[in-house]
């Protein structure tokens, strides 16, 4: 292979995989919803955004910081620091780390954050290293990481490069054992390009504050999506393809059939896409008791 030709592919491997950096671009949208915390019916669904922008900003203890400006009120102001692939966050007059890209698999990290009026810290060790790729088609590193004492809180972390935690929020120090909103999910994000990450389909930054009782996700007349005796049921006049997601983003099936068997499923939200042969796509939540 000649020389030329083995640049060109170590380039695109470069532009690919992308720069390493845990701080999210400039004009970063992060979208997420919250699914029925009052209701059983899960009715009083509404969709969110977090937007910000940046200012440095010199602080007390003589670093520079960069300030996160709330832009639609949704948060407060933040400040943090980056340095080697990590960030830190400085509140209540102290700096803690916040992320650390350079940990990898067994790796153990102190994770800190506010329950009341208390500082408190947990153990967590990592459980997954490994490259997802955007829509765009570059890659960044995503750490999984779990408690230590997960047969007791079962907690779980899913950070990623450039957009943080994917549970919790990206100031997860603040929201980590907040109860007001236990069922709120991450949907999406976004930076000046465009979406760049998407849990569910048809959900992007440029709709997520839509979504809401009087705007459904999607809906169609003809085509009716319902669940009786743990099974699934589709009616619909036109040939579709069916997936099934949990209230995460991750697949659970796939398939042309218009009733699925539910049964073996833990009792929760679902989301189910039904995609036309028209190429029309056809989103509805579902709740499985």
């Amino acid at each position: 292979m000649k020389k030329s030709t083995l640049l060109l592919w170590f380039l695109l491997g470069i532009c690919t995989i992308g720069k390493s950096d845990p701080m999210p671009a400039t004009g970063s949208v992060w979208g997420y919803a919250c699914f029925g915390c009052l209701t059983p019916e899960y009715k009083s669904s509404y969709g969110y955004s977090y937007r910000y922008d940046y200012k440095d900003t010199i602080l007390s203890n003589g670093k520079t910081y960069t300030k996160w400006i709330s832009l639609n009120k949704k948060d407060g102001d933040h400040f943090t620091r980056k340095e080697s692939n990590k960030l830190f966050v400085y509140e209540g007059g102290k700096e803690i780390l916040l992320y650390d890209f350079n940990l990898t698999v067994k790796d153990t990290f102190k994770c800190q954050f506010y329950m009341g009026s208390k500082d408190t810290s947990l153990i967590m060790v990592v459980k997954s290293d490994s490259l997802i790729t955007m829509k765009n088609g570059q890659k960044r590193k995503q750490l999984i990481l779990e408690d230590t004492l997960s047969n007791h809180l079962h907690l779980h972390m899913k950070w990623v490069e450039g957009i943080g935690e994917m549970n919790f929020g990206f100031f997860y120090n603040q929201s980590l054992f907040i109860i007001s909103d236990p069922a709120s999910v991450f949907l999406c994000f976004c930076d000046n390009t465009g979406t760049l990450y998407q849990t569910i389909p048809d959900i992007s930054c440029e709709n997520v504050d839509s979504i809401g009782v009087a705007a459904p996700i999607t809906e169609r007349e003809d085509i009716k999506c319902f669940v009786a005796n743990k099974e699934l049921n589709v009616v619909s006049n036109s040939d579709f393809t069916l997936s099934l997601f949990d209230i995460t983003g991750r697949l659970l099936l796939t398939t042309k059939e218009t009733k699925v068997s539910l049964a073996g499923f833990l009792a929760g939200v679902y989301y189910v896409s039904i995609k036309l042969q028209s190429g029309e796509i056809i989103t509805k939540q579902i709740v499985l008791e």
